[in-house]
């Protein structure tokens, strides 16, 4: 879509660059209108404008949804802890803030494709050892959606995230 975008312009301009004016002016004998080339130029500007409207929506996307490791360059791997149920989000979020294993251990898992839904990841780089977990909601409450909406984030040194995946029952590093 963002190559799409983006080539769209440029093409623009290279078909105005082809039919230039001195061209057409000597092909139908008569000169060009000045609205003619003001129109040209406006939808230059206007595919311009949508092309970097879409660029720009599109690698924002792509950055909030992948943590990026500053130190190795390259991206981060995301490993899914669990699926909490969206009514729950608030509890577990104060059991992460008062780092109670013990609770958040206790709370209910629910399906990772459930309708609504509250996603535990944990982003790593195996390099550094740089940890971020998340959550991450989707669903609806009521007349509210959650879509895509993170709740938490927080670095976890690597000796949080040995006791937070056995505490959960999974394996905390992706492959």
């Amino acid at each position: 879509m963002t190559f799409v975008s983006s080539v769209l312009p440029i093409l623009v301009l290279g078909g105005m660059s082809i039919a230039n004016t001195t061209s057409v002016q000597r092909t139908t004998g008569e000169q060009v209108p000045i609205w003619g080339i003001v129109i040209g130029s406006g939808l230059v500007v206007i595919f311009a404008v949508i092309s970097l409207a879409v660029a720009h929506s599109s690698a924002r996307g792509e950055v909030e949804g992948r943590k990026f490791c500053e130190e190795c360059q390259e991206y981060m791997k995301p490993s899914r802890l669990c699926a909490l149920p969206l009514d729950t989000t608030r509890r577990a979020v104060l059991y992460l803030l008062d780092w109670d294993l013990a609770g958040l251990s206790q709370m209910r898992k629910v399906d990772e494709n459930a309708k609504n839904r509250c996603e535990m990841d944990l982003w790593t780089c195996s390099g550094h050892y740089t940890n971020y977990l998340e959550l991450t909601t989707h669903g609806k409450i009521g007349k509210k959606e959650y879509n895509g909406r993170r709740v938490f984030s927080a670095y976890l040194s690597p000796e949080h995230v040995g006791p937070l995946a056995s505490g959960l029952g999974v394996t905390p590093f992706a492959e």
